[in-house]
């Protein structure tokens, strides 16, 4: 199963200086978003941002984890990306500019999103 994580670290949503996933400060805040069973397809949950994953600049990075079936214990794969909010009028977010990165030198020891 393809599990789709988004993470926040800090930064101020409605600042136009993006700060890079590498940053140190981690907020801490995270979520599964849910699961597919298709790699695709939850890529493209994530490029899309279908169904508002990123909660309206809540989340700045999402992690899809492949994770095969029964008791969990580690994670086969992942991809990463990072979202910048693209602003419209009034600061107001009116989409995102998804990109695949490689994993944040931040997270290096860390797998299991979808677990905790």
């Amino acid at each position: 199963m393809f599990f789709i994580n988004v993470i926040h670290l800090k930064w101020h949503k409605f600042d136009m200086e993006w700060n890079p996933p590498d940053h140190d400060d981690l907020s801490g805040d995270s979520t599964c978003w849910g699961y597919v069973s298709d790699f695709e397809l939850a890529k493209k949950i994530v490029l899309e941002n279908k169904s508002d994953i990123f909660e309206n600049g809540s989340y700045n990075l999402a992690v899809i984890e492949e994770i095969g079936e029964g008791i969990p214990s580690t994670v086969d794969n992942e991809t990463w990306f990072s979202a910048k909010p693209i602003l419209g009028g009034r600061n107001h977010i009116i989409a995102y500019d998804v990109e695949e990165i490689d994993k944040p030198k931040r997270f290096t020891n860390i797998i299991g999103w979808s677990l905790d």
